[in-house]
């Protein structure tokens, strides 16, 4: 019998790794950083039964980042969705975190790598 696995595991919104070799096109490259970027969920308590969720980060637009501001806060500069079939809702990055409220297990994690200029932006700029 196959039962679904309830154990929490601890999502991390930045992960960092060491090159794999040595001999690194970038030898001044001394680490990778990645940044989560989606989460799919499975909500329900066996694997028989219920539903799944993604959770996805996109970059604001330009004009919603530059808008007033009170205080010394800087705005963010990304928006955490939430996709259930028909719905789609902003949510906290500490919900997609930690979804256990819902009774939720990770199903899977995107993650995207992070440069100074691969950040999650809304510029139209060409990556490298």
């Amino acid at each position: 019998r196959v039962t679904k696995n309830m154990t929490r595991v601890r999502i991390s919104n930045r992960l960092s790794f060491p090159p794999l070799s040595s001999q690194s096109s970038q030898p001044s490259q001394s680490h990778y950083d990645y940044e989560l970027v989606s989460v799919i969920h499975h909500r329900g308590r066996s694997k028989e039964q219920g539903h799944y969720v993604t959770h996805v980060k996109l970059p604001k637009k330009q004009q919603e980042r530059n808008g007033s501001t009170t205080g010394a806060v800087e705005p963010q500069r990304h928006v955490w969705l939430e996709y259930d079939d028909e719905q789609v809702e902003p949510l906290a990055e500490r919900d997609v975190i930690d979804d256990s409220s819902k009774q939720s297990t990770c199903y899977l994690l995107f993650y995207r790598l992070v440069t100074p200029t691969t950040t999650i932006s809304s510029s139209n700029e060409q990556q490298p």
